[in-house]
């Protein structure tokens, strides 16, 4: 395949810089990152059970890039025997990978519902619109991670893998009519706001971490 354009650079994480290089191959755009052994482990060790059950742990400072590592992971196709990749998905099976990433967008979610609840008591509605919804956003990728689908940082995948989760707290087309705002009624949009705090509540207390 003829390459187009290439560019070079490093990206910061928790693990220092991790280089990559911006590659067009017949007008589609590759981003290649190239952790060493040594950054990986970093981020292994900060999503270690020990971790995870400290108040203060590690897996509360990792990087976007670093969540980005962890998310791909499991989807990984492995360029040699695939005998080093193999050890990896077990060591994130051994540890708290999937409770972290869970754990991650739940809090987000947490977060933007107190946003949500506090402007619509404010009276400032609108606000509580987009809140709520970035709440939902945070809370389905919860949702989707505890069930093994992984990828808050893609979103432009979300609904494909709602379709690929069997969620009793969250059917597809409840999802599907909640993501495009199918129940938004604009002369009442609170109602809306409601429903998504009490949706984005009852996934935070449903889901296991």
């Amino acid at each position: 395949m003829d390459e187009q354009h290439r560019g070079s650079r490093a990206r910061r994480s928790g693990t220092r810089h991790v280089p990559y290089e911006e590659t067009y191959v017949d007008g589609r755009r590759w981003d290649v990152e190239y952790w060493t052994t040594g950054q990986l482990e970093q981020v292994l060790e900060k999503i270690s059970e020990e971790q995870f059950a400290d108040d203060r742990g590690a897996w509360r400072t990792l990087s976007h890039h670093e969540v980005a590592l962890l998310e791909r992971l499991p989807y990984a196709a492995a360029a040699d025997d695939g005998a080093w990749l193999a050890r990896t998905r077990a060591r994130l099976d051994a540890g708290a990978h999937r409770s972290v990433l869970v754990a991650r967008c739940l809090r987000n979610a947490d977060g933007s519902v107190e946003d949500a609840a506090g402007q619509l008591a404010a009276g400032d509605v609108d606000s509580a619109v987009i809140a709520a919804r970035l709440a939902f956003h945070h809370a389905v990728d919860g949702l989707q991670a505890s069930l093994g689908q992984f990828g808050s940082l893609w979103p432009k995948w979300r609904a494909r893998r709602m379709r690929l989760v069997e969620s009793a707290i969250l059917p597809y087309d409840r999802y599907w009519a909640l993501e495009t705002m199918r129940t938004y009624d604009p002369e009442d949009p609170g109602a809306y706001v409601r429903e998504i705090i009490s949706l984005c509540r009852q996934i935070s207390l449903e889901v296991e971490l």
